[in-house]
């Protein structure tokens, strides 16, 4: 009798394995067909259905993707937020950028006008703390 149990449990669990890679085989089968476009079943069949389907358009997700060609193509991307102006403005106000180390406070040479060094005389160094997913941990 229990040797008759340990069959079924066996049977049951090889039936169960076996829908299941049945499952997985058609799955991967329907894939391959949609993204291949195969009779056009991805753009004439499933498109026309997919595209009723609510997308989530948050304005807080909309303000944390970055789209880009704004990147790719150096465009100015609006901070969105007045701390990162005001930071905008600390680090690019008379092209600090530019610097390539922070200038001496008292420098023994004497700095033309219009070099960059004379521009940011007063510039000091900027650390910035954030909680953004995008920077390295």
């Amino acid at each position: 009798m229990a040797k008759n149990n340990e069959e079924k449990a066996g049977a049951k669990l090889l039936s169960v394995v076996i829908i299941f890679l049945i499952v997985v085989v058609w799955l991967a089968a329907m894939i391959i067909l949609i993204k291949l476009d195969v009779g056009h079943f991805g753009s004439q069949v499933l498109r026309p259905i997919l595209k009723d389907v609510p997308v989530v358009k948050n304005s807080r997700t909309q303000r944390l993707l970055l789209k880009g060609g704004q990147v790719y193509n150096y465009k100015q991307i609006d901070p969105g937020n007045a701390k990162l102006d005001a930071i905008e403005e600390i680090l690019f106000k008379n092209h600090a950028e530019r610097l390539l180390w922070v200038p001496t406070s008292h420098p023994y040479y004497s700095i033309p006008q219009n070099h960059v060094f004379a521009q940011n005389h007063d510039f000091s160094k900027v650390l910035v703390f954030s909680a953004w997913e995008m920077v390295p941990r």
